[in-house]
């Protein structure tokens, strides 16, 4: 028996009161995550080294492009470690001259195909990335990279791990692999049938790299004064020790080519059957897709035992897909595109309202040391406004999005932004946000740090880690996969603001049979997932044609042609595709 419309809108009130007054105390333990067996080659050059290989013939070195080593002047922006933020610029943008056609080059036949190496040099790089560029891009075509010192090898990649981009005109993006040393090394392989005046790939620039990630110092002089007094979680006990394995550093490299470090945390989601490797960290550092397509990442970066200085590190590849940001909580949440290796562990996190005085911890990296610890107290709620985009003021405000913390051992340090900060509650860890920035330093090691709060930014995340988050689904029937011609233009009337009879007018329903008041409530409890594009604002023009094309079969260009614009967060076809695949059950 159906209810009445009245019945229904009493209903909505009690559920907004209730979802207003309530305290969210969700949990979610922590997990060792095992990476899925792989079946992948490690991947390896075709010849023997020095010379560099492919399909198990010698292929001859063109001659490399060098830059001369920068200048005081080019290196400056990495001084820049003013503001409250702690994102660390660690690499500048270089141009690269234009290549020769690539049917100009002296390809070698090979086994299948044919090959051609270069190898780019710029003078005084601790580390480099290239950008490649395409508007098209060959079946069969192979990429690799390769660092020659080292006989360090990174690939193999095609034309699937290029990206749409959506700050350039080039059509596709690659951004290499981090490569230690000043020199780094390409290979391209085409299969015999595919001419090279087919292929239509630019290198226009490069990101070099001052700081050396594996001594954790600057080279430039003036850069390598910068002091540590951060904690090394190799000194911390065995309990925290574990629970950092959650933690990784990552380099990312922004659309000018400049590249930064900062911290994220692999967190666990509600259902304990499978294990998503998402992310959290600062939106101030990865708010973008085409920056978390960018991203590298450093795991187990800690010292064997306290003070012993010899860290290492495992680093792997492949960018993230970005699922939501929101600039106002200084949150984003990611999922890799490639698996973490096994053994690091997915957060436990709790959406528990602090209490003053709560102790607390955070996991980050720095600059100057690898994985770092601070202890200390949550003090208060506060909000942030920025004066520039370096600079905030926190103050006072029980309802802020921001939460301040005072150590009593350890500081943030540059490098450390979006680090998690933690409770402990019955000897589990639980992560409680992200870090923001704030004054603490060395020299100031008692002024306070702001955080942001997971409670605040759950419900923008609840799609993914949620166990029972609602699905987007057809209007009048639960169980079935929402269709384009008939729900997607329901939830875009009513993201139009139609209500009764408007909602179902000319659509192939029964107008006799179907009860009203039930198609209103259930595009009401879908309603927190029709911000599709993630501006802040839904749109019938925008969100409910990007849902319309999606339940359509359209993908890609055809996707978002004409519709993402200013402000849109979810601004590329994958995200887009990323958050209503989470969504809509197949």
């Amino acid at each position: 028996m159906s209810v009445t419309r009245f019945s229904k809108y009493l209903y909505r009130l009690l559920i907004c009161w209730v979802l207003s007054n309530t305290t969210v105390q969700a949990t979610v333990t922590p997990e060792v995550y095992q990476a899925p067996v792989s079946t992948a080659k490690t991947p390896v050059l075709k010849m023997s080294w020095p010379r560099l290989a492919a399909r198990n013939q010698r292929i001859e070195l063109v001659k490399a492009t060098e830059l001369p080593e920068p200048s005081t002047e080019h290196l400056k922006p990495l001084l820049n470690t003013g503001g409250k933020l702690k994102a660390f610029q660690v690499g500048i943008q270089r141009d690269l001259p234009e290549l020769p056609d690539w049917k100009d080059w002296q390809w070698q036949t090979v086994s299948g195909g044919q090959a051609v190496r270069h190898e780019f040099v710029s003078a005084g790089a601790t580390g480099l990335r290239v950008l490649l560029q395409g508007s098209t891009l060959p079946a069969g075509m192979e990429i690799r990279f390769y660092q020659p010192s080292k006989q360090q090898v990174l690939g193999l990649f095609t034309p699937k791990d290029f990206y749409d981009s959506q700050v350039s005109q080039s059509g596709l993006e690659l951004w290499s692999p981090f490569v230690s040393g000043n020199t780094i090394g390409i290979e391209i392989f085409l299969p015999k049938d595919v001419l090279p005046s087919r292929l239509h790939l630019r290198i226009p620039t490069l990101s070099h790299l001052d700081y050396d990630l594996a001594q954790a110092k600057f080279k430039s002089a003036t850069l390598s004064s910068l002091s540590s007094c951060s904690l090394g979680v190799a000194c911390a006990s065995s309990d925290w020790q574990e629970t950092a394995k959650a933690v990784a550093q990552y380099l990312f490299t922004d659309e000018q080519g400049d590249s930064f470090m900062c911290t994220g945390t692999l967190l666990a989601d509600e259902d304990p059957s499978d294990q998503v490797p998402y992310m959290i960290t600062a939106s101030h550092c990865i708010n973008h897709q085409n920056k978390a397509n960018s991203m590298e990442f450093f795991w187990f970066y800690r010292d064997s035992s306290c003070g012993a200085g010899d860290a290492t590190f495992i680093q792997t590849s492949g960018g993230a897909e970005l699922l939501a940001t929101r600039t106002e909580l200084d949150s984003s949440l990611l999922k890799l595109k490639q698996s973490p290796p096994s053994g690091v562990v997915l957060a436990a996190w709790s959406l528990e309202r602090l209490k003053s005085e709560t102790r607390v911890t955070a996991l980050h990296h720095t600059v100057k040391r690898p994985k770092v610890y601070s202890s200390g107290y949550f003090k208060q709620f506060v909000k942030a406004t920025f004066s520039s985009p370096l600079f905030y003021e926190s103050t006072a405000d029980p309802q802020g999005n921001f939460a301040k913390v005072q150590w009593n051992e350890g500081v943030t340090e540059p490098g450390s932004s979006g680090a998690g900060l933690w409770i402990k509650q019955d000897g589990i860890a639980y992560l409680k946000g992200t870090l923001l920035g704030g004054a603490s330093s060395c020299s100031r090691p008692h002024e306070p740090d702001e955080f942001s709060r997971l409670e605040r930014f759950y419900p923008d995340i609840k799609p993914w880690l949620a166990s029972d988050s609602p699905t987007l689904h057809a209007v009048n029937n639960r169980q079935l996969r929402p269709q384009a011609l008939l729900d997607g233009i329901m939830i875009a009337r009513y993201m139009r603001g139609d209500r009764g009879t408007a909602l179902i007018q000319n659509l192939s329903i029964d107008s006799l049979n179907t009860d009203i008041a039930e198609l209103e409530q259930s595009l009401w409890e879908m309603e927190a997932y029709y911000d599709i594009d993630g501006n802040g604002v839904v749109s019938a023009e925008q969100d409910g044609l990007l849902l319309i094309r999606y339940l359509a079969g359209l993908r890609r260009k055809a996707l978002i042609e004409g519709i993402t614009g200013d402000g849109a967060t979810r601004n590329t076809a994958n995200v887009v595709s990323s958050y209503l695949d989470s969504l809509i059950d197949e």
